[in-house]
């Protein structure tokens, strides 16, 4: 039997784990509802369409007193529709996770020798509150 620590508003409650609790899945995929991934892919599917339009009025439509400008816009364009497509590559199919903090908390911060450390917050003051946001100070720390 092993020591467990479930955290809950403000306490951390003690309870008994067996040692085949510590191999159990520290998430599960929570499934996304069919019509918002159809809607999402139809409007990635509508962008596209758009963007392959684009490029063929651009090519089809060369600028000819500047062709150097107009080939270095077209290369810009057609590099961030690439990074573009590879953005949507994830979004096409994603996954959500729920996470299991209690199983996650015990696989990696088990009870030293009965020992369980409570949770603690941190206050982080920053001399510079006029210059630099909260967000750049946590960031530092």
């Amino acid at each position: 039997m092993k020591f467990g620590c479930m955290y809950g508003s403000d306490m951390c409650y003690l309870f008994f784990r067996s040692a085949g609790e510590a191999g159990q899945p520290l998430s599960r995929i929570v499934p996304i509802p069919r019509t918002k991934l159809t809607s999402y892919r139809i409007m990635i599917i509508m962008r596209l369409i758009i963007l392959i339009l684009f490029f063929h009025y651009r090519i089809t439509n060369p600028v000819d007193d500047s062709f150097g400008l107009w080939l270095t816009s077209v290369i810009c364009e057609v590099w961030f529709a690439f990074s573009w497509i590879l953005d949507q590559f994830p979004k096409w199919s994603p996954i959500n996770r729920e996470t299991y903090i209690d199983q996650l908390s015990f696989r990696y911060f088990p009870p030293i020798n009965g020992l369980i450390l409570l949770q603690s917050s941190v206050l982080s003051h920053n001399e510079k509150n006029l210059t630099e946001s909260p967000v750049s100070c946590n960031k530092s720390i």
